[in-house]
């Protein structure tokens, strides 16, 4: 369904199919001359035909339209290849770009190096890899590459004439960045500040701390003037200085959860830790959980995990080619 929420900006919602979010906000600032969408879907066919019927019921054209992509995750640019033109500018992060090139031109690969990662962590062969060949996040991904305009923080866009920042809020994927606009003191927030779930934050290759980074966008954000933020999933509105206060409290609640896990059974891996936190899904055990489902819960759990390591209050042994955890 369409809805204005103010002059010029609406919103419609996509599907998400096989997915826990249930669907996306797709938010798009209609110009007049060009306009600009920001997000996508999963590259599925129920995606795209929600895509083209919003588009539609703006009364849009494709050649006169432009994407922000926040970040890489294929709920966000899964269409990213089948609904721009050829005069269509594309927008997204370096950090995030080169990720998802890489994931494009090698999805065995990556699969690959997360299931060695996660074998690592404690997660049993088996089930890691059955979790990554159902995961819709990789089986819904985009399939070719695509040419694209890389901004950096501070960089602007502009739809017939008025300015929107790119704000670089690293910590759900390393490259995620919202759209602020200053004039009328809006924020795209996309994955950041998401208002009835928390956004998962898990590992990655190279950043040490992505909670930390996370922590500190939030503040960021917090010293911001901001009227309204639009999330991406689920209630699109919401009182954005007091659901920044939730999200960093969510936070601190789970880093004080692992503390006590690993008080009480030192030495055990970053799979045996997110089996024993508590997680709001609907499954009477850990092994319940759906396979997709358990390696976002180990990621989180590792984020945590690297957080508490980086700030002295975890250390990890390596043994063979595990690791294992003690609170200090």
């Amino acid at each position: 369904m369409l809805t204005k929420l103010e002059d010029n900006i609406y919103t419609f919602s996509i599907p998400l199919p096989q997915s826990p979010l249930r669907s996306i906000n797709n938010y798009v600032i209609k110009g007049k001359e060009r306009h600009l969408v920001i997000d996508s879907g999963f590259r599925h066919p129920d995606c795209l035909a929600a895509m083209e019927a919003g588009l539609e019921a703006l009364g849009i054209e494709r050649e006169k339209t432009d994407f922000f992509y926040t970040h890489l995750h294929s709920d966000h640019t899964g269409l990213m290849a089948d609904i721009a033109s050829a005069h269509s500018h594309i927008y997204m992060h370096p950090i995030d770009r080169a990720i998802l090139r890489r994931l494009v031109a090698g999805a065995e690969r990556f699969r690959g190096d997360t299931i060695e990662e996660y074998i690592r962590e404690g997660y049993p062969e088996d089930r890691v890899r059955i979790s990554l060949e159902n995961n819709p996040a990789i089986v819904y991904a985009p399939n070719r590459d695509m040419p694209m305009i890389e901004v950096a923080d501070g960089d602007w866009i502009e739809v017939d004439g008025q300015r929107l920042m790119c704000l670089h809020t690293p910590g759900h994927t390393p490259g995620h960045t919202c759209l602020y606009w200053p004039d009328r003191q809006i924020l795209f927030a996309g994955d950041q500040i998401l208002y009835t779930i928390t956004p998962n934050i898990t590992t990655w290759p190279g950043v040490a701390d992505s909670l930390g980074d996370y922590l500190a966008s939030l503040e960021r954000l917090r010293e911001l003037p901001i009227r309204r933020a639009f999330a991406s999933h689920r209630s699109p509105d919401g009182d954005v200085e007091a659901r920044i206060d939730a999200l960093v409290h969510h936070h601190q609640e789970r880093l004080n959860s692992v503390l006590a896990i690993l008080t009480a059974r030192p030495g055990i891996s970053g799979y045996e830790v997110a089996s024993r936190l508590q997680w709001s899904i609907r499954a009477k055990s850990w092994e319940d959980f759906p396979e997709s489902q358990k390696w976002f819960a180990v990621g989180e759990a590792l984020s945590h995990l690297d957080h508490l390591r980086q700030t002295g209050r975890v250390i990890r042994e390596v043994a063979g080619n595990r690791h294992f955890y003690r609170a200090v």
